[in-house]
């Protein structure tokens, strides 16, 4: 016979199987033996869906996954989303999946062919329980391990949630406000830096017909369309700049500028949007035929130029970077 017995901490429950005592067909308490079956819960309903995507990431992934797990807020399910790596990328998801279920915390892994990052960004978050998403893609990862617990701390009646990004770019962090204010001009909100109502996400998606800049193209849609946004005045994540976008600079800017003369914020015939692209070609072309060094220098003076060259400190955070997994 089976019945419940006392919960377990950290996300189990058990349940109590009485069986006969041996050699014995009475039915007496005193012949019983008694076997304690330990087994995990989830929640149907967590706050929070972390969705990480991934492809053949097994150098960065790990930093990634020690991040979200050495959480000390636990309302949040995972999703990883793989794009069929050969590497060891799932070898370390699969690792760390059954630390994440002792502390009650639902993994979903799923890894197959894809059409690139925001097709499998939006596969993702169908997936999604909780009643935020959020995006923590491989190499980036929660500035510290009360991240999650001092967003969650409070309620929210906003559509988005955001703050402030580490932005790691030629070994340099650097500190990145979030802005919504300049949305119309560019993009100062990180995905990973941000919390959205999972609703609205699986409604308007990524646009996968943009390669570099959809997450821009959603953000601005979201505006542009009268969603609120609430900031938090402290750093959510700390993302490693070397990614397609840092090397595309022209698809980059010509992507933006389609986005923008979308929503009629810049005229395509204009002079100012012919600059823009020339600029961006310039751009290209120094990256695609300099050494790396001399582009990370050129990089640098233009934040410098710009008055984006304020540091980040990350000395007080976890930086998750010794290797564990198999």
């Amino acid at each position: 016979s089976e019945s419940a017995c006392e919960d377990q901490p950290d996300g189990f429950s058990c349940l109590l199987f009485r069986t006969g005592g041996p050699g014995s067909r009475s039915d007496s308490a005193q012949n019983d033996q008694y076997v304690i079956i330990r087994r995990a819960f989830f929640m149907d309903n967590p706050k929070l869906s972390v969705i990480t995507v991934c492809y053949q990431a097994e150098q960065e992934i790990e930093r990634t996954i020690r991040s979200v797990l050495n959480q000390t807020f636990t309302g949040y399910e995972y999703i990883f989303k793989d794009g069929g790596s050969t590497d060891q990328t799932n070898e370390l998801i699969a690792f760390y999946k059954p630390r994440f279920e002792e502390k009650g915390i639902r993994v979903t892994h799923v890894s197959e062919r894809d059409g690139g990052l925001y097709e499998a960004m939006n596969q993702a978050v169908e997936l999604a329980r909780g009643e935020w998403c959020a995006f923590l893609n491989a190499g980036d990862y929660y500035f510290g391990p009360d991240t999650l617990a001092q967003v969650f701390a409070h309620e929210y009646e906003e559509t988005v949630v955001y703050g402030n990004t580490v932005e790691v770019e030629a070994g340099i962090a650097y500190h990145l406000e979030g802005d919504i204010s300049r949305i119309r001009e560019k993009s100062l909100i990180c995905h990973q830096s941000s919390f959205i109502r999972t609703d609205w996400m699986k409604a308007a998606g990524y646009d996968t017909g943009y390669r570099i800049a959809a997450d821009y193209d959603f953000f601005l849609k979201t505006f542009m369309e009268g969603k609120t946004f609430y900031k938090l005045d402290q750093y959510i994540s700390v993302f490693m700049k070397d990614g397609v976008s840092s090397t595309n600079e022209l698809e980059r800017v010509r992507e933006t500028e389609a986005i923008r003369s979308k929503w009629k914020l810049t005229d395509p015939s204009s002079k100012e949007y012919e600059r823009k692209l020339r600029m961006a070609a310039f751009k290209q072309l120094i990256l695609d035929h300099t050494p790396r060094g001399f582009s990370d220098f050129l990089r640098k003076l233009r934040r410098e130029m710009r008055g984006m060259d304020r540091k980040a400190d990350l000395t007080g955070e976890n930086t998750f970077f010794e290797r564990q997994g198999p």
